[in-house]
């Protein structure tokens, strides 16, 4: 399942990151890595900032994000 591309990063970052480590953290998750000068070769992404979650296992990956 993918998400929708925020288009105000800033208000998606003031609305989301106050409840995004609570829900990592239920589901086992941890927030690896968070670039906000990122340089994407190779395809199209119009955003300064990535973000890569890890999870123990796939099935806590979809637990996640189908739950």
């Amino acid at each position: 399942m993918f998400l929708e591309q925020p288009t105000d990063w800033e208000q998606s970052l003031t609305e989301c990151l106050p409840t995004a480590g609570g829900t990592l953290a239920d589901h086992g998750g941890e927030l690896t890595v968070r670039n906000e000068a990122s340089e994407i070769t190779g395809s199209d992404w119009d955003h300064d900032m990535t973000v890569v979650v890890a999870f123990p296992s796939v099935e806590d990956t979809r637990a996640r994000y189908e739950g």
